[in-house]
């Protein structure tokens, strides 16, 4: 979804998956959704993702890039590295930017080739 299209969805309350240019809504989500997310980027952060950055939760078939890949956009999609699109929590994510900074140390020293590391790079890109 490109331009205008993802301003119209997004002032309507969606957030737009970048990667697929489908469309989530996340202002409209129930108390009990909100805390299921709220589990859920707190599963990530204190088991998924060690202190230094590194990605230690995959699956058995997943390539190191696509483990940082979908780490990274889950946190990005939930709004975890940029508050515009963390609709469903009011809580400050202080600690965000250095664990942006620790992820991206790990994805630089993927192969470049790999799709599944650029994409996760472009994921941690400054909104």
């Amino acid at each position: 979804m490109r331009g205008s299209a993802a301003g119209a969805v997004a002032a309507r309350g969606w957030a737009v998956e970048a990667s697929n240019g489908s469309a989530v809504c996340i202002q409209g989500l129930r108390p009990a959704q909100r805390a299921e997310l709220d589990r859920l980027l707190g599963w990530c952060l204190a088991t998924a993702i060690a202190p230094d950055g590194t990605v230690v939760t995959r699956a058995k078939s997943e390539s190191l890039a696509e483990g940082y890949y979908f780490t990274i956009t889950f946190l990005d999609t939930v709004g975890y590295f940029d508050p515009a699109k963390r609709s469903w929590t009011d809580r400050a994510l202080p600690e965000a930017p250095a664990l942006r900074a620790r992820l991206e140390c790990h994805v630089r020293r993927l192969h470049n080739g790999d799709p599944m590391a650029r994409m996760a790079r472009e994921r941690l890109s400054p909104p």
